[in-house]
């Protein structure tokens, strides 16, 4: 099984979600920045990212556009607190598998 990489700023909920991806056998690792993910995404390979919308040094968007760029296929579902229905749809047209607001119930998730 390929891990699923975590992209969150905040360390509470990336804790509380990695926790329980992980009682549910998946690979987790988990990161904070926008950076740290991109690196994590050259080094491995991932079965999908969760990544947050809004982080220290840029955005979800920011993080899409990049996989595309490199010309990475991989799914991405974006999660935010700020749910807008303009960055849901930049979202989804730049590649995202799906768009989640905050706070998540890992069990539709």
């Amino acid at each position: 099984m390929l891990p699923i990489l975590i992209v969150e700023d905040d360390i509470t909920f990336s804790l509380m979600l990695s926790t329980w991806l992980k009682k549910k056998g998946f690979d987790v690792i988990s990161v904070t920045t926008i950076a740290e993910g991109k690196k994590m995404i050259e080094k491995k390979s991932f079965d999908i990212v969760l990544s947050d919308l809004r982080l220290p040094d840029g955005d979800g968007i920011e993080l899409l556009r990049w996989l595309e760029e490199n010309a990475y296929s991989l799914p991405v579902i974006v999660m935010t607190g700020y749910a807008e229905i303009q960055t849901a749809v930049q979202a989804m047209k730049l590649g995202a598998s799906d768009y989640i607001s905050k706070p998540i119930n890992p069990h539709e998730l």
